[in-house]
């Protein structure tokens, strides 16, 4: 069950025309009884359903923006700008009931309460907030923060097979943390297009904890210049367990046709 409450607020600041502020509110109930299971066979943890009497209750508030994007001169129609909408800001709050059994780490029947946050004030720019409070002893659990980048020009227009094939050159970096230090780590990825046919990428995580790299990931993605096939190969180092994996990958694009055959 769920709800919206909106309000619009004319600003007119540059290119920013409105502001709206929306709130959703929601609740879920789940509820599984208890069943004998003991006569089905047992083959992995989905042949079990546990039973589960769970509230599941939060509030999510976004903030969007409706900016100008043409002035009327380049192809606006009777006088006024064409306008996108995109969401600047959104916190989201979330928290779990159950009257059975605990869900806290103090065996509480509350759960903890995850907080996510996101800021987008630039088209090419991300602010993310996650985490997790302990709400007996007001402490964050666990903590995740991070920043990224986008190149903002748009990708050239393919079909539609080949269009999540397409990634923009991208840059993030994130900071994770767990309660008493049980885990530092910072995780970086990279997307490099050095054209619309060549992509590469690297994905690292650094523990601070050891002081030292626990996995990097290296890929390179070539789509052939008749945009019927593609191959991917990637380097994969990691620690835990100590694995050092080649990947190679090549795909055919488009096996059947879409649309009149004309037969």
């Amino acid at each position: 069950l769920g709800s919206r409450f909106s309000r619009a607020f004319d600003l007119n600041w540059g290119k920013l025309l409105k502001l709206q502020h929306v709130v959703e509110p929601r609740v879920a109930y789940l509820y599984v009884p208890f069943v004998d299971q003991d006569d089905l066979p047992l083959y992995d943890s989905s042949d079990r359903i546990n039973k589960r009497n769970l509230l599941v209750y939060g509030v999510s508030n976004r903030l969007l923006g409706k900016f100008a994007t043409k002035s009327s001169e380049s192809g606006a129609v009777d006088g006024e700008p064409t306008t996108e909408i995109r969401e600047l800001a959104r916190l989201t709050v979330t928290q779990a009931y159950d009257p059975t059994r605990g869900l806290s780490r103090n065996k509480e029947h509350y759960s903890d309460v995850d907080v996510s946050a996101r800021l987008s004030p630039l088209p090419y720019t991300l602010l993310t907030f996650n985490s997790t409070v302990d709400v007996a002893s007001g402490e964050f659990a666990t903590t995740r923060i991070g920043a990224f980048l986008r190149d903002p020009r748009p990708l050239p227009q393919v079909s539609p097979l080949l269009a999540n094939l397409q990634r923009s050159t991208t840059i993030g970096l994130s900071y994770r943390t767990i309660t008493d230090r049980l885990l530092k780590e910072v995780d970086a990825s990279i997307v490099l297009r050095f054209s619309d046919r060549l992509t590469a990428s690297y994905i690292g995580r650094y523990d601070f904890n050891a002081d030292s790299f626990i996995g990097n990931r290296y890929f390179v993605r070539y789509l052939s210049p008749q945009d019927c096939w593609f191959i991917d190969f990637g380097i994969i180092d990691k620690v835990n367990p100590r694995e050092f994996e080649f990947r190679f990958m090549f795909t055919l694009v488009g096996l059947s046709s879409s649309g009149p055959t004309g037969l």
